[in-house]
């Protein structure tokens, strides 16, 4: 009955999860048995109020069998056995992802795209190699809604991949950008 209770959603042929906002725990329905189970912690590591009182929720992902919660402060993630509901913390170890508003699955390796700043990391958590990308063009800028002013926070908003052959073409969507960007994975151009 509590308005933004939940803000998001994900599915498989067994489970629907719910992802919390205002909602204490993070539940897992299971489409057989129609058993509900819930995980605390999630919430309150997941979603968090800034200096300003603005809520800020991290990036939620899928990484084969786990759902990956990250953290919108700092570079710390939480992954949830989606079975077992067991969970595991690790941190990318990068100083420039300081908070994750996105979490794009490629292959082994999670691009995380910021919360605040320009900088887009791409990851892998089972080596921990990092590679970090912040050419963005002369131009691109991230303009704060509603108020309209000019900000870092939330400049990039998805990635599509798109592969034939040897050929690869990245595309960055913008959330608060003012443009959609290519991204060269080798060279770092953007």
């Amino acid at each position: 009955a509590q308005p933004g209770a939940f803000f998001g959603h994900w599915y498989n042929e067994k489970y629907i999860f719910l992802f919390p906002n205002q909602y204490p725990l993070f539940l897992r329905f299971n489409i057989e048995t129609e058993e509900l189970q819930g995980v605390e912690g999630i919430r309150d590591f997941n979603v968090r109020k800034n200096a300003n009182g603005e809520r800020q929720i991290g990036g939620i992902g899928v990484y084969g069998r786990e759902l990956v919660f990250s953290s919108p402060e700092d570079n710390t993630f939480i992954f949830l056995d989606m079975e077992t509901l067991n969970a595991r913390g690790l941190c990318s170890n990068s100083e420039s992802n300081l908070g994750t508003a996105g979490i794009v699955m490629d292959g082994d390796e999670l691009w995380l795209l910021p919360l605040n700043g320009m900088t887009i990391t791409r990851w892998n958590p089972k080596t921990g190699e990092i590679r970090e990308y912040s050419d963005v063009p002369e131009g691109f800028q991230s303009i704060q809604w509603p108020h309209n002013y000019e900000c870092e926070e939330r400049p990039f908003g998805n990635m599509a991949f798109s592969r034939e052959g040897d050929r690869e073409t990245i595309v960055i969507s913008p959330n608060w950008g003012n443009m959609y960007l290519t991204l060269d994975r080798e060279s770092g151009k953007m």
